[in-house]
């Protein structure tokens, strides 16, 4: 998938957490923030991808001098599950930030999102199966009748979600 898909199922989604988590609008701005920033995120192993553009130089260290292949280690719930437990451990077991869920739930959003496309993702990495979404069905319509699906259904998701927001604080 494109940058601009990830980034639109990521905002959809974090506008879902937001409205769901409830609180202060600046601190639902700050979890659709972090869950766009997740969606993003996997991708950082590409040196053209929206984030690696922000981060001078991660795309070319993760892909050319570690050897991180795209669609690999950073598109797993192996990168995932150190997103979460490297900082937990660091602050002393303290409870996971709202924003650090956010993080993970928009990178578990991207994931979904790859898991439409023939490559899939390797979810369990370091295992080399690549897992997918009815790839029977969907992948058969064409990646890029797909995509523009999910992009549309994405904007129209962050368009009732955004009314919904308004709502509440009229």
């Amino acid at each position: 998938m494109t940058g601009r898909t990830h980034l639109a199922t990521g905002i959809a989604g974090g506008l879902a957490l937001a409205y769901l988590a409830g609180g202060m609008p600046h601190q639902q701005l700050l979890i659709v923030a972090m869950t766009m920033v997740g969606s993003l995120l996997p991708d950082v192993d590409h040196p053209q991808s929206i984030l690696s553009g922000y981060i001078p130089g991660s795309g070319i260290i993760l892909n050319g001098i570690m050897g991180i292949r795209h669609r690999g280690f950073t598109h797993s719930l192996l990168f995932v599950g150190l997103f979460v437990t490297i900082p937990h451990i660091m602050a002393n077991f303290a409870p996971i930030p709202d924003q650090l869920i956010a993080i993970c739930a928009g990178m578990l959003i991207h994931f979904a999102g790859d898991m439409l496309t023939p490559q899939g993702v390797p979810l369990l990495y370091p295992l080399k199966a690549n897992w997918k979404l009815a790839p029977g069905v969907l992948l058969s319509i064409g990646h890029g009748l797909i995509e523009s699906l999910v992009f549309v259904t994405a904007a129209g998701g962050i368009v009732y979600l955004l009314v919904l927001h308004v709502q509440r604080y009229l």
